[in-house]
């Protein structure tokens, strides 16, 4: 993995360097805080790096696809982020310097769930179309599109609770994720175990394949101005 997905393996250890530390610091206290932030700002940039590393891999052969692709991934991260800038500066004035949590966790939290819509969006292309992929790759991807999910979830139940944090949630979460984590590593292959190659021979994925090569050509065409 960390030849292969290396964005992968660094939110992997990102996620859980964090929540170890965030563990052992007081919920009130200033280092908390701070390390909540950071935390939060690192984790995203991860996420963020994971979910381009995906496309990068995933549609490697079709470069009109991905190139569409990423510019889909920004154009969503900052459409999100100026909402949320906006929505923080119209109430910027009716809360207190002690509120910047609050603006941190709109901003983190709206590109969060606009990078939620890109990560859904992805897995229905991946279940959708026949690529020629290897096994790890799929393994993956959708592990790691779950374990994402899970904490967008808690990320939204957080939002909307009354202290912007729900302790039972969070503890859910946290078992949730550690199984996950745990039935993505006994999954796992090593990357020697099978071939690359798949023969795709029905009419059905020949067609689909055809499509993906037709919308290649077209998105290629697009991005050269032709």
């Amino acid at each position: 993995m960390a030849k292969r997905q290396p964005a992968l393996l660094a939110f992997l250890l990102v996620s859980t360097f964090g929540n170890v530390v965030l563990s052992f610091l007081g919920l009130k206290t200033a280092s908390y805080f701070l390390a909540y932030m950071v935390f939060q700002t690192v984790q995203l940039a991860t996420e963020i790096a994971v979910v381009r590393e995906l496309f990068e891999i995933t549609m490697g052969t079709y470069p009109g696809i991905r190139t569409s692709a990423r510019w889909v991934l920004h154009g969503t991260l900052a459409i999100v982020a100026v909402g949320a800038i906006l929505l923080t500066t119209l109430f910027w004035g009716e809360v207190g310097s002690s509120h910047y949590l609050f603006y941190m966790l709109v901003l983190s939290r709206s590109v969060q769930f606009g990078l939620a819509a890109v990560i859904i969006s992805f897995l229905v292309f991946l279940s959708r179309y026949p690529l020629n992929l290897h096994r790890n790759i799929y393994v993956s991807s959708n592990f790691f599109g779950a374990l994402f999910l899970i904490e967008a979830a808690d990320d939204l139940i957080d939002s909307i609770s009354p202290r912007l944090f729900s302790a039972s949630v969070d503890t859910a979460t946290v078992f949730l994720s550690t199984l996950l984590c745990l039935g993505w590593a006994a999954i796992l292959r090593s990357p020697a175990s099978e071939p690359v190659t798949v023969i795709f021979d029905s009419a059905a994925d020949r067609e689909l394949l055809r499509q993906l090569e037709s919308l290649n050509n077209t998105l290629s065409r697009v991005g050269r101005g032709q």
